[in-house]
């Protein structure tokens, strides 16, 4: 949730960061996912029903991120994270 953020604040450009950061993800989830596979704790059609639309959503998001302004897409983002933050201070109370 902080990866694009930080890396946009360190002058890394919208695209890159989202890049990098999806590049983040599908490392972290895939070693993860690996330790719960060698212990036999993977439910593969949930896995599935889960995996399938994430990935079609990400394609879809990345698309969509190619095509937006590199302005708005990081106002869109500031939103998304300010709009978070409340979330989780007012589920917090």
């Amino acid at each position: 949730m902080l990866a694009v953020p930080l890396l946009v604040l360190c002058g890394v450009p919208m695209l890159t960061a989202v890049g990098m950061a999806q590049v983040q993800s599908v490392a972290i989830a895939g070693f993860a996912t690996l330790g719960y596979v060698t212990r036999g704790a993977v439910d593969w059609t949930l896995a599935l029903l889960i995996g399938v639309p994430l990935v079609i959503g990400t394609v879809i998001g990345w698309r969509l991120a190619q095509r937006t302004d590199t302005e708005r897409l990081t106002t869109l983002l500031a939103a998304v994270l300010l709009a978070t933050g409340v979330y989780l201070v007012t589920s917090a109370i």
